[in-house]
C-alpha cells in the first residue's frame, strides 16, 4: 500500500532539513539547489544566440558563448540548479538604478542586460 500525501510531504521536509543542516555544518551552500519555474527559462526562447536543450530530467540554457547553466528538471516541471553553479556561471545583470542580480531571476525586465 502506498504512502499518503501527508506522509510523503513529511518525508520530503525531513530530507530537505537534513540537507540544509549538512550544508550549514559544512559551511557549503553550494550543495543547496535553487528552484524556479520553467517560465523563467522559457523567457529566453527565441533570443539572439539562445539555445535551450533538454531531456526528461536535465537541461541547459546557453546564451551564445557568453554563458550557460545546466539545470535539473523535477517531476513537477520546475527547474533546479545548484547554488554554486548559479553563482559561478550565470552572469550578473545591471538594472535601472545600478542594482544588479542574476540573469535568470530578472530576465523578463527589458531594462536589464547581462554584464
Amino acid at each position: 500500500m502506498g504512502r499518503s500525501t501527508t506522509e510523503e510531504a513529511r518525508a520530503t521536509l525531513a530530507l530537505q532539513q537534513a540537507v540544509l543542516r549538512q550544508a550549514r555544518a559544512a559551511r557549503d551552500p553550494g550543495r543547496l539547489h535553487l528552484r524556479f519555474d520553467v517560465a523563467v527559462a522559457e523567457a529566453y526562447r527565441g533570443g539572439n544566440g539562445v539555445e535551450l536543450l533538454r531531456t526528461r530530467t536535465v537541461g541547459r540554457i546557453s546564451v551564445g558563448r557568453r554563458w550557460s547553466a545546466d539545470v535539473g528538471i523535477a517531476s513537477d516541471g520546475s527547474l533546479h540548479v545548484p547554488f554554486q553553479e548559479f553563482v559561478d556561471r550565470v552572469p550578473r545583470m545591471t538594472g535601472r538604478a545600478g542594482s544588479s542580480t542574476r540573469c535568470l531571476i530578472r530576465r523578463r525586465r527589458a531594462s536589464c542586460r547581462c554584464a
